[in-house]
């Protein structure tokens, strides 16, 4: 008996559930396979088998397989059945098996056969059901997101296309052979290149990047915390270009949450203005074990 072709679907396994029995009992004799074909089925052909192309016009409708696919059969308990050249009852036997498509693979179809070890080989099978349902191989939609392995463009190839490796946190971007954008599972990013993001920060939006407090005892500001991490209204940013002077000298610098003490981050900082910038003469507080900050002085050019 060979079943109709079901197509495959991206990112599907199949449940399998097959209720059999013989009309005489015996020892093996019994097989149950799975079939696949990794092309479109040809005008005419609806199932797929192994040696189906013989002389037989009986079988003009099967099409020959591409590959026997193993899977593992259980009883309804869970314990492990024989399906090659296993054993056939004469009372119903419920098999119940988890298929996952080869990664080529178009179509496949649940194959029960009765070969020569089943004595007397004139012993009949009957089938009572078969039902095949599909299951997803781990990728699940809920209200919080999408869980899964890997996330693939459906172009993708050696010049084109992005892949997403969830479970070990790798990525490309551009192609297989030589990505424009890479991750690597041990953290290593290489790109094509970079830019980076420079804010400018004017009398407008001043606010958001310079914030007045009280340093040491005292009861009025007299020190400037700079804001990288956009707690002031403005971006998130490593680098920053002064057009506008603090009122203060500057005492603290409030980075992005991501830069930790255990990572080696960089801060440019563009002095763009006349008006006086200064620094605190001591450590300057970030919150960080160490911080090393470079000043990139930009002096103007101004015609007389």
């Amino acid at each position: 008996m060979v079943s109709h072709a079901f197509p495959i679907e991206v990112q599907q396994n199949y449940k399998i559930n097959l209720v059999l029995k013989a009309d005489l009992a015996d020892s093996n004799g019994l097989y149950i396979r799975i079939y696949e074909y990794d092309s479109e089925l040809p005008a005419g052909k609806d199932s797929i088998s192994n040696n189906s192309d013989g002389s037989s016009t009986s079988v003009s409708n099967v099409q020959e397989d591409t590959r026997q696919n193993s899977v593992t059969w259980t009883n309804d308990a869970g314990s492990a059945v024989t399906t090659e050249n296993g054993p056939i009852t004469t009372s119903y036997v419920s098999y119940n098996g988890t298929y996952t498509p080869t990664a080529t693979a178009k179509y496949f179809s649940v194959v029960i056969l009765n070969w020569g070890g089943m004595a007397p080989t004139a012993t009949k099978l009957f089938l009572k059901s078969m039902n095949v349902r599909k299951v997803s191989q781990g990728t699940t939609i809920t209200g919080a997101g999408i869980s899964t392995g890997l996330i693939q463009s459906v172009n993708l190839n050696a010049d084109s296309g992005s892949k997403i490796n969830l479970d070990d946190g790798s990525m490309i971007m551009g192609g297989t052979s030589s990505p424009g954008f890479e991750v690597t599972e041990e953290g290593f990013v290489t790109a094509t290149n970079l830019s980076e993001k420079f804010v400018t920060v004017t009398n407008a939006n001043s606010g958001s990047y310079f914030e007045n407090y009280i340093t040491g005892s005292g009861g009025t500001n007299n020190g400037t915390r700079l804001l990288l991490d956009g707690s002031g209204g403005g971006n998130v940013t490593m680098n920053l270009t002064l057009e506008s002077a603090p009122q203060y000298v500057i005492s603290d610098i409030k980075f992005p949450a991501n830069v930790g003490s255990d990572a080696i981050s960089d801060m440019e900082l563009k002095i763009s203005t006349d008006d006086l910038v200064q620094f605190d003469d001591g450590a300057i507080s970030s919150g960080l074990l160490s911080f090393g900050l470079s000043l990139l002085t930009n002096y103007l050019s101004r015609q007389a």
